[in-house]
């Protein structure tokens, strides 16, 4: 079986929840959109896969953009070829439509619900909310605690990257590449903060890549010194380039480089995510030797920061299982039948 190309647009980050969905209104980039809204358990991730499945046994190159909090749900799923869209456009990745009707079209599953029976329910939909958020609150402050520590490692490590060796390394690997028409710069995920473990989306290497550059960093400094110089070189020579970021590092340092045109990956090894290809080139970790006395201390930091991140993990896979029990709640009170109604109309609009 063919895999998947699969990408987080959204995480939890040191800065709360950072999101890269408003790329999805580019009108550049995306001819159109529609923008599902609805509460839980209305069929709004099932909608868009049995969508994408029907757009793939027509053999459409697809982009599925699976939810940070529930990899098994989805969130968005991307046609290349219809550049068309369709997004859960709820929070905490609202999306409204900019352009309504010229590009996004908004498709409320809610219509399709008994309020009646929802009302009934108002003191447990309270209760599980609340209880859902105090989850992640939890989350994004175990979340935000390891990064601090991972950052100051970061910084740490930092003054013993070689940069001139990590240019070197990143002309060569630019040389081998050859320019493009119409280069783009798209952003996205391949980790996240998940249900009980940090969910890193390997197969996408395997989806888009024939072989994979891989530098093997406990600091991130020089991976991050070398991604970022690849960039710059990108954009210079005309690359078509999508930048994966650290999951928690707010768009800040770059854990991956995928070049979909050439078939090419480079990406940062580290313990939360270790690409599994069958083409893999070791590139060098250009790093002087961090002195005893500093690096003893960066791995005590290194070892607390997964714990912390280890148990935000495990608040995620709390908040599942509650938000379990409110789609419950919701699906009981939706007519599906007009779901798949409107499941066949968008097919027939799509193209």
């Amino acid at each position: 079986m063919q895999q998947r190309a699969n990408f987080f647009l959204g995480s939890k980050t040191k800065k709360g929840f950072y999101s890269f969905f408003e790329q999805l209104q580019d009108e550049k980039q995306i001819e159109r959109v529609y923008l599902l809204k609805g509460g839980p358990g209305c069929g709004k991730s099932t909608l868009m896969r049995q969508i994408g499945t029907a757009l793939e046994q027509k053999g459409k190159r697809l982009v599925w953009i699976p939810c940070a909090r529930d990899p098994e749900s989805l969130d968005s799923m991307i046609d290349l070829d219809a550049r068309t869209a369709i997004v859960d456009a709820t929070a905490p990745h609202t999306l409204d439509p900019k352009l309504p009707g010229a590009v996004e079209t908004v498709l409320d599953v809610g219509n399709f619900w008994r309020e009646e029976d929802l009302r009934n329910h108002r003191a447990a939909i309270i209760r599980l909310n609340q209880a859902i958020s105090n989850c992640h609150q939890r989350a994004g402050a175990l979340v935000c605690s390891g990064e601090r520590l991972l950052d100051w490692n970061y910084k740490m490590a930092k003054r013993y990257v070689d940069a001139a060796a990590m240019q070197k390394e990143a002309q060569a690997i630019l040389s081998r590449l050859e320019p493009e028409q119409a280069p783009r710069v798209y952003k996205g995920l391949l980790s996240a903060v998940s249900v009980g473990e940090v969910k890193f989306l390997n197969q996408t290497f395997d989806a888009m890549c024939d072989r994979v550059y891989t530098i093997i960093d406990d600091w991130g400094a020089a991976s991050d010194d070398l991604m970022h110089k690849l960039l710059d070189g990108a954009i210079a020579k005309g690359l078509t380039v999508i930048v994966c970021y650290c999951s928690i590092g707010a768009g800040e340092r770059i854990d991956h480089l995928i070049f979909p045109k050439q078939r090419v990956g480079v990406s940062h090894i580290n313990d939360y995510h270790a690409v599994n290809h069958p083409d893999t080139v070791l590139v060098p970790n250009w790093m002087n030797p961090i002195e005893e006395e500093e690096r003893e201390p960066m791995w005590e930091m290194g070892d607390l920061a997964m714990e912390l991140i280890d148990q935000a993990t495990q608040e995620v896979l709390q908040a599942k299982h509650i938000h379990d029990e409110l789609e419950d709640i919701y699906k009981k009170a939706m007519d599906f039948t007009k779901v798949s109604q409107l499941q066949s109309k968008v097919l027939e609009q799509w193209g």
